[in-house]
């Protein structure tokens, strides 16, 4: 059996009502995240809300190097959008 590696850069949710989910939250704040590096990003199908801003902040105060936040969007909200 192979064993895994812990990352060293991680860092993903869904939207949840405008917020990260809340397990997601869990785990930044609970852990010591001091010597890793987090990459926010999200994904949502409209508004994305204050994750990223959230998911950053807890990250950083859990010792983490915040670098590049990325947000994908549902190309079906990308459509609508543009109506």
């Amino acid at each position: 059996m192979r064993r895994l590696k812990p990352l060293t850069k991680d860092g993903i949710t869904p939207t949840w009502w405008y917020a990260p989910a809340p397990v997601v939250m869990s785990f930044l704040e609970g852990s010591n995240l001091k010597g890793k590096t987090v990459i926010p990003f999200m994904t949502n199908a409209g508004w994305p809300g204050h994750v990223i801003k959230d998911m950053t902040q807890a990250a950083e105060k859990s010792g983490a190097v915040v670098e590049h936040a990325h947000e994908f969007r549902s190309p079906l909200a990308l459509h609508a959008s543009k109506r």
